[in-house]
């Protein structure tokens, strides 16, 4: 068959669309081309010189790009939304049958019809942004390994915050700045998320996952779970009143896991005995807190910990290469000292696909909420 450059520019747009959709979706690098590496689409150092390398390898005619599959590269972008950046509010369901109930109910009654469910899994560009409303749209419907996911397609503003260099600053608002260990800047920016509703029938829960959790805020994350629990109550109670799912509190957990082997312990904040307080973090070694030797002498000289945010990561294998993905339990010590202590939910960071989300919260259930 004759393919003009009209198919051929077609094919290769969709492939930048999709590598950009990456690249918005995966949060370091090294998981984002090792994604890209095992798809055979050309990388390089960083993302400008892969987009560079790219451009140059497709108009330069060694870029095939009939080799890569549409509905493949689309599903795997269906999956990245499902499990990337994700904070996630668990809940129970009675039994099996009516989780699928449920399954079966939600959104029966909606329509495909909104941009954001068009275009997806793909986002819509910014400037299209104007024009929508900031209500939550059904996206459709994907069943994997008995989980049913319902993606929603949501416009909200959020607060974009960096570190500025202080030394590229003008000498005298250096001076003024001398004795600050850093400073932020923040602006309010406008986008397009997509949440998820999970209904997992082996595992009788239901779950709630807000976009972009690892640069939003407590408030914005508990707002935007807010609005879609709303929505998915409302149609639990057309399904049947009587069906209750309470929300599990994630606070149990923290020290539960600190307490167990499971992972590996990355991040620990936690207060002694005699109320001081005591934050550690090691992600750039492949060291457990638990283990490591000036933690451990000192949760020996103190007898207990009491922690309350809590970080542990597993190594998984992805193709024939090793990867870590994240779990992360962002409680405060004054949540801590409440009588009844409460984390409504907890952050998954480096997941790129539905079974390492789900694999990750099985395990810190398991390993922490009590039967």
């Amino acid at each position: 068959m004759f393919l003009d450059k009209k198919d051929t520019d077609s094919q290769y747009f969709f492939i930048r669309c999709f590598v950009e959709q990456v690249q918005d979706r995966v949060e370091r690098w090294d998981d984002a081309r090792l994604l890209l590496t095992a798809l055979d689409i050309p990388v390089s150092n960083g993302w400008e010189a892969t987009f560079r390398k790219l451009n140059s390898q497709y108009e330069e005619g060694r870029l095939k790009v009939f080799q890569y599959s549409k509905s493949k590269l689309t599903k795997i972008l269906d999956e990245l939304n499902l499990s990337s950046d994700k904070a996630v509010s668990v809940y129970s369901i009675p039994d099996q049958d009516t989780a699928q109930k449920i399954a079966n109910h939600l959104f029966k009654n909606h329509t495909l019809e909104s941009r954001f469910a068009e275009l997806y899994p793909f986002k819509v560009i910014k400037d299209e942004l104007d024009g929508i409303d900031y209500e939550p749209y059904y996206c459709g419907q994907t069943e994997i390994d008995g989980v049913y996911y319902f993606p929603i397609g949501i416009k909200r503003d959020y607060n974009e915050r960096i570190k500025l260099n202080i030394s590229e600053f003008e000498e005298v608002d250096r001076v003024r700045l001398e004795g600050y260990d850093k400073i932020i800047a923040s602006k309010t920016e406008v986008a397009q998320f997509i949440d998820i509703i999970s209904v997992n029938i082996p595992a009788c829960r239901l779950e709630i996952r807000i976009d972009n959790a690892s640069k939003t805020s407590r408030d914005d994350i508990e707002n935007a779970r807010d609005i879609i629990e709303s929505l998915l109550r409302a149609q639990i109670r057309e399904l049947d009143k009587n069906i209750e799912t309470p929300r599990i509190n994630m606070f149990p957990i923290i020290n539960s896991l600190y307490n167990s082997d499971t992972g590996r312990i990355c991040e620990l904040a936690f207060e002694c005995p005699n109320d001081s307080l005591h934050y550690q973090h090691l992600r750039k070694q492949d060291q457990d807190i638990r283990s490591e030797p000036f933690h451990d002498g000192g949760k020996k000289a103190v007898e207990s910990v009491d922690a309350f945010r809590l970080a542990v990561e597993w190594e998984i294998t992805f193709g024939d290469r090793d990867r870590k993905i994240e779990a992360l339990f962002p409680g405060t010590r004054r949540m801590m000292r409440q009588a009844n202590p409460d984390l409504s939910y907890l952050i998954v960071n480096r997941h790129i696909n539905a079974s390492e989300i789900n694999l990750t919260i099985d395990r810190v259930l398991q390993h922490g909420h009590p039967e």
